[in-house]
């Protein structure tokens, strides 16, 4: 005779980018484990590759998590972790004041509500303009370009993510879609862009929509107060 099967409670969550409710059950045991053993491995790939099979096991919709902008997935991870085990977490922060000429160091403890942690709502245009009649039209990062990239923190890597998330490059005359670019004509026209137009870019992947809190927590220690911004999905489980 079979053990009996526990029926496990439907939860939903907002996207904004689709403007749509997506439905999903808590994680079980044998995901958390999972989660678990990803985050202790420090590994980036091996912690993607799992939130994607925890999110896809869960979720009860028809979604593709592939094609879904970065912060939309960590939306739904977000909450999927709040109504699995709980919805308060516990983050350290490390002092950083400088006392007589030392780093304080000190550990302070504070908890967050994962159900009030807020989307940061972005007004960046995706339209860069270059020149007066140049200029490069960008999307949000999708779940399937933070799985390609590597942590790497090199010009080879930005570009690739660029490029990924470019559309379309315009002149007065043309629209050139990403797709009908090669590798070599992208990484060319990227390389000869000025200082300011290159930063004109990375000024979109900057102010793209995040996780985010903001908080203020008093060291023990030292006595200084801080001002805490947590970021991106990791940030909420150090």
């Amino acid at each position: 005779m079979g053990l009996p099967k526990i029926d496990l409670p439907i939860y939903s969550v907002h996207l904004k980018s689709e403007n749509k409710d997506v439905r999903f059950r808590p994680f079980v045991v044998k995901e958390e484990k999972l989660l678990i053993m990803a985050l202790e491995s420090n590994d980036y790939k091996q912690i993607v590759d799992t939130i994607k099979q925890v999110i896809n096991n869960c979720v009860v919709d028809d979604i593709n998590i592939d094609k879904l902008p970065m912060f939309e997935v960590e939306n739904i991870f977000l909450n999927l972790r709040a109504r699995s085990m709980g919805e308060k977490v516990e983050v350290t922060y490390v002092c950083q004041n400088i006392v007589n000429e030392k780093k304080c160091g000190g550990e302070m403890d504070f908890e967050v509500d994962l159900l009030n942690v807020a989307t940061t709502i972005s007004n960046v245009s995706p339209i860069v303009q270059l020149t007066k009649d140049i200029g490069i039209k960008l999307k949000f990062p999708t779940f399937e370009t933070a799985q390609n990239i590597k942590l790497e923190n090199n010009i080879d890597v930005v570009i690739k993510i660029i490029k990924d998330c470019t559309e379309c490059v315009f002149d007065a005359e043309q629209t050139y879609p990403v797709s009908d670019i090669t590798e070599k004509e992208f990484n060319d026209f990227i390389d000869n862009l000025s200082q300011d137009q290159f930063l004109k870019i990375m000024n979109f992947f900057d102010n793209i929509p995040k996780l985010s809190y903001k908080g203020k927590v008093t060291c023990g220690r030292c006595s200084k107060e801080h001002d805490v911004v947590l970021e991106g999905i990791l940030d909420f489980f150090e």
